[in-house]
């Protein structure tokens, strides 16, 4: 079936690229991970099955992520919240259903909080809240750390890209003003969050952190023995698939 990406222009004039599978409302929203793109499988697996049961569905790249404009190493919590946002607000209708993969899982909480009115469910697959502080910040040995605060920028290795990754300071900065995890989450939503044990990248206590911390409405944390952080296995991914049929399902009785 032919992708048929369309663009979507923002007010930073980004132009993010979004493919919309239409269908009954609720609207499952998918939102990637940092330095991914909505071409993965856990995207393409929802959305094939969202399709099969007749639920809209629509899957975006961050600006500077997969074929969207803009500069990845420069990008910051901020923009990247702002592009959701621009996608929920311009390009779907009635109630959602969030699904959030790594840094995905944080932007999701905070587009919770910004459109509650319309979510209905957050789905996290290894959810890395307050990933900057965490995730990149606590691997910086004293050498990077005192060249980010000196030349504002460090350069990483990352074995997902081919060349160095630039992390800015602004980025960090950034993630600082949106950190979720330091207080209760007072959110009317349902929670799913499925993470593996064997995560590597983004321990699974950081699910059950969120799961811990997250008031308001029912919270499930679905861990799964295997699996790594991308969650694309053919069992973590039938997991998610049954858990995204089981929510929906539950929302249209």
């Amino acid at each position: 079936m032919p992708d048929n990406i369309k663009y979507l222009t923002t007010l930073s004039t980004h132009q993010i690229a979004y493919h919309y599978s239409p269908g009954n409302q609720p609207t499952v929203v998918f939102i990637h991970g940092f330095g991914s793109s909505m071409q993965g499988d856990k995207a393409m697996a929802m959305e094939e099955a969202c399709r099969r049961w007749g639920h809209a569905f629509i899957r975006f790249d961050l600006s500077g992520c997969g074929q969207s404009s803009g500069d990845f190493s420069s990008a910051t919590i901020d923009r990247w919240l702002s592009d959701a946002i621009a996608v929920i607000d311009k390009l779907t209708q009635g109630p959602l259903i969030l699904v959030g993969s790594s840094m995905g899982g944080w932007l999701m909480v905070l587009i919770a909080q910004a459109r509650q009115e319309r979510i209905i469910h957050c789905v996290g697959l290894a959810s890395a809240p307050d990933m900057t502080d965490y995730t990149l910040t606590s691997k910086f040995n004293r050498e990077q750390c005192e060249a980010l605060e000196k030349e504002g920028l460090i350069m990483i290795h990352n074995p997902d890209f081919d060349d160095p990754m630039i992390i800015y300071k602004m980025l960090l900065d950034s993630g600082k003003k949106h950190n979720v995890l330091k207080a209760p989450i007072m959110l009317n939503i349902p929670l799913t969050l499925i993470h593996a044990r064997d995560d590597k990248d983004v321990p699974w206590q950081r699910s059950q952190i969120l799961h811990e911390q997250w008031h308001g409405a029912p919270s499930e944390l679905l861990l799964l023995p295997q699996g790594g952080h991308r969650l694309s296995d053919n069992k973590s991914l039938n997991v998610i698939i049954n858990q995204l049929r089981i929510i929906l399902d539950n929302h249209c009785r």
